[in-house]
């Protein structure tokens, strides 16, 4: 355990890049590996960070200042994961990460991108406040748990192409500066855009638990939310077809082709 107090920056960060090494469960590394073990760098100022395929129990970042890239691909945290407050100046990837426990980053700000792909969240995921000052991808991602986002700051263009959400995900009271696509996505249990600030560009395109592609059936609640994107004319603001078609027609010169994609999957399941 190397706690932000214990030594010097320089001593700090050598110490981190042994630890690091015996928390990779790998044969063949040469290195031993330590299970179980916990990593306490709470208001610490780190160069970057490199936990990709390490295993441990808890990792505590709380308040951490990370000037450098963060990479977790296929890292398991096994007990509580705290960046609540930290700063995360570098780009962050994730690819396949497991948190087997509660993740807080509520307060986080991310300054640059944040790239999650195929990470599984088993318990509770808490994002609320955070500040993504750049792009925010999360892609074919699971949350087993809840998941909250609310009174989140998305700067950048947000993606959650393919994610799936088992619990209520909670992005009420968030703003969204840039696009925001959610194609694909499985709202198990709905989620909220309780008086968000939605972005123009915004695409809710939803699927059920049997993979169907639907743009009316999922439950968003964005009572009070504030969007110029087009809405149904009910008064519980669920996306319907029209006017899923209509913005959908209103961007077909888009260059990545993701509008036409998407009006080819309304007008099947419509049968026109």
């Amino acid at each position: 355990v190397i706690r932000s107090d214990a030594a010097s920056p320089e001593a700090r960060s050598g110490a981190l890049t042994i630890l690091l090494s015996r928390l990779r469960d790998e044969p063949g590394s040469g290195s031993p590996f330590w299970p179980g073990m916990d990593v306490d760098l709470a208001g610490s100022s780190i160069d970057r960070l490199d936990m990709s395929h390490c295993r441990l129990r808890r990792i505590d970042l709380e308040g951490a200042d990370i000037a450098g890239d963060i990479t977790l691909d296929d890292a398991v945290f096994e007990g509580y994961a705290l960046f609540s407050g930290a700063r995360l100046r570098g780009r962050l990837r994730s690819r396949d990460a497991t948190f087997q426990d509660v993740a807080v980053f509520d307060n986080s700000r991310f300054d640059n991108a944040v790239d999650m792909i195929g990470t599984r969240w088993m318990r509770k995921a808490a994002f609320g406040s955070a500040r993504f000052e750049a792009r925010l991808s999360l892609i074919d991602c699971q949350f087993f748990g809840s998941s909250t986002f609310k009174a989140c700051k998305f700067g950048g263009p947000v993606s959650m192409h393919g994610t799936e959400f088992r619990a209520l995900a909670d992005f009420s009271e968030s703003f969204f500066g840039s696009s925001a696509s959610f194609t694909n996505v499985t709202f198990q249990a709905g989620a909220s855009l309780h008086e968000s600030r939605l972005p123009e560009s915004l695409v809710l395109i939803s699927q059920d638990a049997e993979g169907a592609t639907h743009f009316d059936r999922a439950p968003y609640y964005a009572d009070g939310a504030v969007t110029d994107a087009p809405r149904a004319a009910s008064n519980s603001a669920r996306l319907d077809l029209e006017a899923a078609e209509s913005y959908l027609r209103a961007n077909l010169g888009s260059s990545d082709g993701a509008a036409a994609r998407d009006l080819g999957l309304l007008l099947r399941e419509r049968g026109d």
